[in-house]
């Protein structure tokens, strides 16, 4: 697994096109995992669930392979049913995960069934979530998956992680994602740049000349704005952003 972890790295690190990159992953997965390429997507800011704001080859990319119906019907499904109980649990972030273990733990009934049953629909039995920051990565298996081993699980997440760092390179470099960007105020951007220098609520409020539940209330709105989970999350996406130096 450490031999192709490192080939896919080789292999990525000068592909400047989306799907490139995804069949690269492809190649790889299907032989040492079973499974197939999906897709990528980066999730929209500050609503996650704002369909309109997801466009295919701007910020979703599905491998080749996939139906070209694919999207256009879990676009319908989703302004139909909102999001199901599998994208609400990738979406808090807490790990890679299959959908049988999604359908164990979250127990979706009727409509909320929806995305179960368009990959069904599609031949995907099952499937592999692999949530990367702002992005998440899907694998999907025509028969059901066993839990996977620590080592396949962590040869599957790095691959996710490369993929979808590239990804983020490629999207930015080509501009494909810029309406996404959010407009902070000067004092919230203040605020942010007294973090990213260590400094503590206590001072910032100080420096600033406010007291500390401004500096609070300012923190949750960069937040809130960033769609981030927790301050220092908030800090990276700035820095990623340029929105902060």
């Amino acid at each position: 697994m450490l031999k192709a972890t490192v080939q896919l790295s080789a292999d990525l690190a000068h592909e400047t096109d989306p799907i490139s990159v995804l069949d690269a992953l492809q190649h790889t997965v299907a032989a040492r995992a079973g499974v197939q390429v999906l897709g990528a997507w980066r999730l929209a800011i500050p609503k996650k669930d704002d369909w309109a704001a997801y466009q295919l080859d701007r910020n979703v990319f599905y491998h080749p392979d996939v139906h070209s119906e694919f999207w256009p019907e879990y676009q319908a499904l989703a302004y139909k049913y909102g999001p199901d109980p599998m994208f609400q649990k990738a979406w808090r972030n807490e790990g890679p995960f299959t959908f049988t273990e999604a359908l164990r733990t979250e127990q979706p009934s009727g409509d909320d069934r929806w995305l179960v049953e368009l990959h069904r629909e599609h031949g995907h039995r099952d499937g592999f979530y692999c949530p990367c920051g702002r992005w998440e990565l899907m694998l999907t298996s025509r028969t059901v998956l066993r839990t996977p081993s620590s080592e396949t699980l962590a040869f599957l997440f790095s691959a996710a992680y490369m993929v979808t760092r590239q990804l983020e390179q490629i999207i930015d470099h080509r501009g494909l994602d810029r309406r996404e960007r959010p407009s902070l105020s000067p004092r919230e951007v203040a605020v942010l740049q007294h973090l990213g220098h260590g400094h503590s609520v206590a001072e910032i409020a100080h420096a600033l000349g406010v007291d500390q539940s401004t500096i609070r209330t300012n923190m949750g709105r960069a937040q809130k704005k960033l769609g981030t989970r927790h301050y220092p999350h908030a800090l990276c996406e700035a820095l990623r952003l340029n929105l902060i130096s």
